[in-house]
């Protein structure tokens, strides 16, 4: 009770010896979300949302393409051929965010939507097989207008090297407006700065530190007129292999597929009945359409693509080992520990410079001395299954044969026809 009645009272802005109760105004506007908040799901201001698959267009010049709701059970071959297969890589990337303008095509107000604002977009992902979320901040910018688009465009955020098709990998999307994040900062920073953190009759009684009450009680009013942090758009889904969904009779999984997803909040006024139109998205102005119109309401678009991104985590790891190891000799690694562990990092890292290398020339000079390497017993000894998988996909990627080789030792046995001494041509 004392606690709500000091925010009541400053709200009401009785100033006199108030100055110290400062440090409790960011309290007194809990509740709402924030940026680190990974567990509390809160209604946004579309307070219905659904995730959406982009439809690839017959061409690649089709600017309109369907929308089709998550989890419609796969119609036909072509859907079959979207699933991302088990094993390979996933590059996930935040493409768009769009704020809807402050009035429908009606001149009716959109919900919520009054005016500038600071938008954060938020993404909390699980693709990982140790079942781990991260959360990433993917665009914070100030001063949004409404009726506009984040100024962002095709930002890769995350990156699996092989997806385990027994993780479902798992999406939270989050447009928040974090305006009132500003004052927060505002406040903090004076505290800071300034130390008004003390009693208020200490600082009176000093005529040199007194003028900063007018100061803080400003702050003090701005953290309390402002609004609470809101979200625009709120949805979580997983998305799970085919083999999943195909094991899964009647339960309409969402399946994993290669392409573009978009979350779409349901327009102010709307019934749910909403959801069962045929709506389509504009790619060029990143509209939702109901037939020819398009509808004033949010959206988040995000692609799912099976292409590599990055150094593999694995050499990361064994580097991350061996210097672990090194810090224990005579403390509990023996030396051979730490050879092994160096044979192996040497292993990792050559296999991924020959990918790399690979990868960027796709000339004979790479593909034979891959054949050289996996020649020396010390190499192949040491390599490591994930480091021999990816050097074979590199491979396979390169001769693009109609049955892929289905080990390092087949590829030994190809090395000797006349066809494996080049790739096929870049698509």
């Amino acid at each position: 009770m004392a606690f709500v009645f000091w925010c009541r009272l400053l709200s009401g802005r009785w100033r006199a010896g108030m100055l110290g109760v400062v440090g409790l105004l960011a309290g007194c506007t809990g509740g709402e979300p924030n940026v680190g908040d990974r567990y509390t799901a809160y209604t946004p201001i579309y307070a219905d949302n659904r995730s959406f698959y982009l439809v690839p267009g017959a061409n690649a010049a089709d600017v309109v393409r369907r929308l089709e709701l998550t989890g419609v059970p796969a119609s036909d071959e072509a859907d079959q051929q979207l699933a991302v297969p088990a094993n390979e890589p996933l590059s996930i990337l935040m493409r768009s965010v769009e704020i809807p303008a402050r009035q429908d095509a009606s001149g009716k107000k959109t919900a919520g939507i009054d005016g500038p604002a600071d938008y954060a977009v938020l993404l909390d992902i699980g693709a990982k097989d140790d079942g781990s979320t991260e959360s990433i901040v993917v665009w914070y910018q100030r001063g949004v207008q409404p009726d506009q688009s984040l100024n962002f465009s095709n930002l890769l955020v995350y990156y699996v090297p092989r997806w385990d098709e027994r993780v479902a990998p798992y999406f939270r999307i989050r447009v928040m407006d974090v305006t009132a994040e500003r004052n927060a900062e505002t406040l903090r920073a004076l505290n800071r700065a300034q130390g008004v953190v003390g009693g208020a009759l200490n600082l009176v009684s000093n005529p040199l530190v007194s003028p900063l009450a007018g100061v803080a009680f400003t702050a003090a009013e701005l953290v309390l007129a402002n609004r609470r942090n809101r979200l625009v758009l709120e949805y979580s889904v997983q998305l799970y292999s085919q083999a999943a969904v195909s094991r899964s009779t009647g339960a309409n999984l969402g399946m994993l597929k290669q392409g573009s997803y978009v979350v779409v909040g349901r327009p102010d006024g709307e019934t749910r009945s909403f959801w069962g139109k045929a709506l389509t998205y504009n790619t060029r102005t990143n509209q939702v359409m109901d037939g020819a119109t398009p509808l004033n309401v949010p959206t988040a678009l995000l692609s799912v693509g099976t292409f590599d991104s990055i150094v593999p985590k694995s050499v990361m790891e064994r580097s991350v080992a061996l210097t672990a190891l090194l810090s224990k000799v005579g403390a509990g690694a023996s030396i051979e520990q730490v050879g092994d562990a160096q044979a192996r990092l040497q292993a990792a890292l050559t296999a991924y410079l020959l990918g790399e290398r690979l990868t960027r020339y796709r000339d004979e000079a790479a593909l034979k001395l891959i054949v050289k390497k996996l020649g020396e017993k010390e190499f192949s000894d040491s390599l490591g299954s994930e480091e021999a998988f990816f050097l074979l996909r590199g491979l396979n990627n390169c001769y693009r044969l109609s049955t892929p080789l289905a080990s390092l030792e087949e590829f030994r046995r190809f090395a000797d026809k006349p066809e494996s001494k080049s790739c096929a041509a870049r698509s």
